[in-house]
């Protein structure tokens, strides 16, 4: 408008100030066209984007992506293809990366994942925590020492690629658990900004959560405080929120930042390896392709166990040389996957009854009304049994999607700051 009051003033003939005022008009829409607002939720196992289109978050394109790399020669797969290359010959698979990044090589808190992981974690000269990888290559075996930042950028870079069209122009928010350190963030970031994206936003995980649910489920009681329970596949974040006049604040924070499903995963598979060493005396996972295999093997029967009938394992299952005829398989029933998860599922209750028990500045236990269960771990069964027996006069809410709800979130925080 302003433009075409200046060409008036510049006696421009009608016809062309008409052409210029259209003009104009096409690159105001052209540019609200375009506008993008993209929330990513990079996971243990998991990574998940969400657009925000219309004012609504949407995973149309998107989606979800396993949070695996593979290698092989001069080749790089991601998401899906590179777990699918888990055992393969030659390929070098890489995965829970958001456990290793910004940790020292020597931090305890890995120590047990290290005999699980078929690849080695060497420290670099800083002391941080390195993937060694080994290729073939001409018949050679070439290693190659990588800084977590570096593979999560590479992950992230050909995840947004792959799902979001013209990325560069998108305004990304990325969320980041909320027990992490300040090292782990900064790591985080530093993997982020080689993306060059035009405008960046980090915000926690817990938050985008609780975010997503108050605008999808507009139920909660207002002026009351609101517990978000989330345990996904490596972390586990608790978050208490007021919520008010339609908006909220982060009161408190606390959790456990190497505690998800990744851990009940690797238990389960010491517990199975147990049993099918009745039956199969001398059974192992001694080698890359063995432990490839059951890591790929009972993050499935974890989530299958948990919903459907037993499942039967043989140990040729994991590793072909236990083929022969006569072999006795292992079945894995619901009840043995409740006394798996049992551990797990405790030490969340314990983190989260300090938040009641223990005084607070900012709010009461009595103020909390709801807890919030998101993450993929709230889909176990026995999850929500535990929160409610253990919590019986808080109402324990049912998220939609608690897959989602995180890369949800993110869209609604950029949304709203962009409206502030």
């Amino acid at each position: 408008l302003s433009l075409s009051v200046s060409s008036r003033a510049l006696s421009v003939p009608s016809k062309l100030r008409r052409s210029f005022s259209f003009a104009c008009l096409f690159h105001i829409l052209f540019a609200m066209e375009t506008y993008r607002l993209i929330g990513v939720d990079f996971g243990t196992t998991v990574s998940s984007v969400y657009q925000m289109i219309m004012n609504s978050p949407s995973n149309q394109n998107s989606g979800d992506s396993d949070s695996y790399i593979a290698f092989h020669g001069n080749d790089c797969y991601f998401g899906t293809a590179a777990k699918k290359k888990m055992g393969n010959e030659g390929y070098q698979v890489v995965y829970e990366l958001k456990r290793v990044i910004g940790l020292d090589e020597d931090d305890e808190s890995i120590d047990e994942d290290k005999e699980k992981w078929p690849f080695k974690i060497v420290g670099n000269d800083r002391g941080k925590a390195c993937i060694q990888l080994e290729l073939p290559f001409n018949g050679e075996t070439i290693t190659r020492t990588v800084d977590p930042e570096v593979l999560v950028a590479q992950y992230l870079n050909h995840l947004l690629e792959e799902r979001v069209e013209n990325r560069l122009r998108c305004k990304a928010v990325f969320s980041i658990p909320a027990k992490f350190s300040n090292v782990q963030r900064e790591a985080m970031k530093s993997a982020v900004n080689q993306l060059r994206l035009a405008d960046v936003r980090f915000f926690p995980e817990p938050t985008a959560a609780a975010m997503a649910y108050i605008r999808e489920s507009p139920s909660i009681v207002d002026n009351s405080c609101i517990v978000v329970y989330d345990f996904g596949g490596g972390t586990f974040d608790v978050s208490v929120l007021r919520y008010s006049h339609k908006d909220f604040t982060v009161l408190y924070t606390t959790g456990d930042a190497h505690l998800g499903g990744a851990d009940i995963d690797n238990s389960l598979m010491d517990y199975v390896v147990k049993l099918l060493q009745r039956v199969e005396p001398g059974f192992c996972l001694s080698s890359y392709r063995a432990k490839s295999n059951a890591k790929r093997l009972f993050e499935e029967i974890k989530c299958m166990v948990s919903t459907q009938e037993p499942y039967t394992l043989y140990a040729s299952d994991i590793d072909r040389k236990y083929e022969r005829e006569g072999s006795e398989p292992v079945n894995i029933t619901k009840a043995m996957l409740r006394e798996v998860c049992a551990p797990f599922i405790q030490r969340t209750i314990a983190i989260l009854r300090e938040v009641f028990d223990r005084p607070h500045d900012g709010f009461r236990a009595e103020e909390i009304k709801y807890i919030l269960p998101v993450g993929g771990c709230s889909n176990i069964p026995f999850v929500l049994e535990a929160l409610n027996k253990a919590f019986p006069k808080v109402k324990v809410l049912r998220a939609p999607d608690p897959t989602h709800m995180v890369a949800k979130g993110a869209c609604y925080l950029g949304r709203r700051n962009d409206n502030n």
